[in-house]
């Protein structure tokens, strides 16, 4: 088995200093706590209403496709006045609103498959250098010093106060060089090197 890796190259651009911000976040005022991938039934929608209403004085920007449930959770996200939904970007552009990023989220529901889920987002997250917060998939525990893993949603929500705050050189390194580890050229190597044995 072969887990997710990242386009490192790509994802690592969130580090570049002079890169200005996507129009859409201009006039969203930080800090962001925010969630970049498919929004849909993988979401505890409840858990992120949690986090706005704690952390009123930062945005919560979730970038990506809205295909979450119609709910009455989901109404009262949407009417959160720190709340930004941003639809849908193109794959090149996701740097960008990394950069934009003082935390990112896994707020998933750890429920039925999730609780095997390998996140195509933790490795770009890393690469990015941001500062991760999520839920306690079982997949995530190698990486347990890199990423705050919370097995509650009281967790969660308390480690992003932490999470503001972790922006040392020292903590990005770490992060980034976990990534570098994991990109897609290393799954390649790594299935060749499974072919060639057998082949």
């Amino acid at each position: 088995w072969l887990p997710n890796g990242v386009d490192f190259e790509l994802f690592h651009q969130a580090l570049e200093p002079n890169d200005a911000l996507p129009a859409d976040m201009a006039g969203v005022p930080g800090p962001v706590i925010g969630y970049a991938g498919w929004l849909g039934y993988q979401i505890d929608v409840p858990l992120l209403l949690r986090v706005a209403d704690r952390y009123p004085d930062c945005s919560l920007v979730l970038v990506g496709p809205d295909e979450l449930p119609p709910s009455a959770a989901k109404d009262e996200l949407r009417a959160r006045p720190n709340v930004f939904f941003l639809g849908r970007k193109d794959r090149a552009e996701l740097p960008a609103y990394l950069r934009a990023f003082d935390v990112a989220l896994i707020p998933y529901a750890l429920d039925g498959h999730v609780l095997s889920i390998y996140p195509l987002k933790l490795h770009e997250y890393l690469a990015a250098g941001r500062s991760v917060v999520s839920v306690k998939l079982p997949e995530l525990r190698p990486y347990a010093d890199v990423v705050r893993l919370a097995e509650t949603s009281d967790e969660f929500v308390n480690g992003i106060a932490t999470a503001l705050h972790d922006h040392s050189p020292d903590a990005i390194a770490r992060r980034v060089n976990i990534a570098r580890d994991n990109t897609w050229d290393a799954r390649v190597a790594e299935l060749h090197r499974i072919l060639d044995a057998r082949l």
